[in-house]
């Protein structure tokens, strides 16, 4: 059985009323690890296409040099309020799938939809099977493309607005949360288990 990761309604919802972009000091922003390549390709998004980069997160002082972190990596890890905190006031959140571990979506990909959030991803079937492109969330499968979409939402904060907010009704409408996601698995489990051998 393959079970559906998911967000947690206490920790992961949206930001007070009246909150707009001017609530919004992170441009382009990433918050987490780097595992696989997305040193390279952040780097590679700020500096080759100029886009106002803020990372947070553990482990970058392994593959950043002092002078490139001093320019990207504004805090550690972020967990639990300050995490959702620090999606809230993302304009644009990033998330990569850990293709090491052969991941086919990202945890914080539910996390960062149910905090009603712009939600820019890797283009992969789970991705593209948990929420509607470009209605609830926006997808890349390149870096060129990623930096082109980057730039265009960037500039356009009624739409990401939209976005964000069609995102996390999809997330609320189809279950994504801890506790239906158990439901399911234990209704599952009961089914299996009520089942008639053979």
């Amino acid at each position: 059985m393959q079970i559906q990761l998911s967000y947690d309604p206490a920790v992961h919802f949206p930001p007070p009323a009246g909150w707009s972009d001017s609530d919004r000091t992170r441009a382009l922003s990433f918050i987490g690890t780097p595992y696989d390549q997305r040193h390279e390709f952040l780097r590679s998004l700020a500096e080759d296409y100029k886009l106002p980069l803020v990372i947070s997160g553990d482990r970058w002082d392994k593959v950043y040099p002092p002078e490139t972190r001093a320019k990207y990596v504004v805090s550690g890890s972020l967990r639990t309020a300050d995490y959702r905190k620090g999606i809230w006031q993302s304009k644009i959140n990033l998330a990569f799938v850990t293709q090491s571990n052969q991941e086919d979506v990202a945890h914080k990909a539910f996390e960062i939809a149910a905090c009603e959030a712009f939600l820019l991803a890797l283009r992969t079937p789970g991705h593209q099977a948990a929420f509607k492109e470009d209605k609830e969330a926006v997808f890349f499968s390149t870096l060129e493309e990623c930096a082109e979409k980057a730039r265009y939402y960037l500039d356009h904060a009624a739409e990401r607005e939209a976005i964000a907010r069609r995102g996390r009704e999809r997330a609320v409408a189809s279950g994504y949360d801890n506790d239906t996601q158990l439901k399911r698995v234990l209704l599952k489990l009961d089914g299996i288990e009520t089942s008639p051998t053979i």
